[in-house]
């Protein structure tokens, strides 16, 4: 989710069951956006398919 005046993302985990919030919302820069997304792609690329 996008918050009006900051850049970056707030990052919020909903439960799939009952739509409740799970954890706190956590405000990410764009920055931090992209090493967790560079992180994430280089985990997929080590499993064995």
């Amino acid at each position: 989710m996008k918050t009006a005046g900051k850049s970056g993302i707030d990052e919020v985990n909903v439960n799939a069951m009952n739509g409740a919030l799970v954890g706190k919302i956590g405000h990410e820069s764009a920055k931090s956006e992209v090493k967790e997304a560079a992180a994430e792609h280089a985990a997929a690329a080590k499993k064995p398919k």
